[in-house]
């Protein structure tokens, strides 16, 4: 039976790992593309070397978690799915969605929200071979340590592509049922490129001040 406690955990759950997988994506992006030498000097350090594995490290892993079918998989979007389409729903979670009545656009019953599964299916379902790519990647790349002579192509692109439909898809059931969204773009905290200006700043300074203490000599 599926309780209106256990659907808000599942939510909650699911936007954590939808806003580590957004960082990542931004992240990623930025540290792949320095605006000039001095931030492509500072990026070359170790740190930011292993900052960029680790970022692509989270982002595999945690759009595996949101796509990956295997049952080992506790929070995917197919078990959600699953739940919202065929598990009972209590008293709980039909009050809840009763209070939707007279608001437009939300659902207010199962029957809305079983209707609504199929579409989000089938587009996940189009996205199949790119997911079995990701897993694959993620399998002999960060669960093995045996060597590797081949790894599967999957652009910086395409994962930020299946991190939208992630939004997307989180931000629709949640707002038909519940009438909130989350803005998973609000994570400047969490952004690499602030860091990345200041420390490239600070080296073109060191730069520029040995510049001008060989012209003196």
């Amino acid at each position: 039976m599926l309780t209106l406690q256990a659907l808000e955990e599942w939510f909650e759950d699911i936007e954590r790992i939808i806003f580590d997988v957004k960082v990542s994506v931004n992240n990623l992006n930025r540290l792949e593309n320095p605006r000039d030498d001095y931030e492509r000097i500072i990026l070359n350090d170790p740190f930011f070397v292993q900052f960029y594995h680790q970022s692509k490290f989270t982002l595999v892993v945690q759009l595996c978690k949101l796509f990956d079918e295997n049952q080992r998989q506790k929070r995917n979007f197919f078990r959600l799915f699953n739940n919202l389409r065929y598990e009972k729903y209590d008293d709980s979670l039909k009050n809840r969605l009763k209070q939707n009545r007279g608001k437009e656009g939300l659902f207010t019953n199962k029957s809305q929200v079983r209707n609504a599964i199929p579409p989000l299916l089938n587009e996940l379902k189009d996205k199949k071979d790119l997911i079995e790519r990701i897993k694959t990647l993620r399998d002999r790349m960060y669960a093995h340590t045996d060597p590797i002579k081949e790894l599967p192509d999957v652009p910086a692109l395409e994962m930020k592509m299946m991190s939208e439909i992630a939004e997307r898809v989180y931000n629709y059931l949640m707002k038909s049922m519940f009438n909130k969204t989350f803005l998973f773009e609000m994570n400047s905290e969490w952004k690499v490129g602030h860091i990345i200006e200041i420390l490239a700043q600070k080296k073109k300074e060191e730069l520029e001040a040995i510049r001008k203490t060989s012209k003196n000599k």
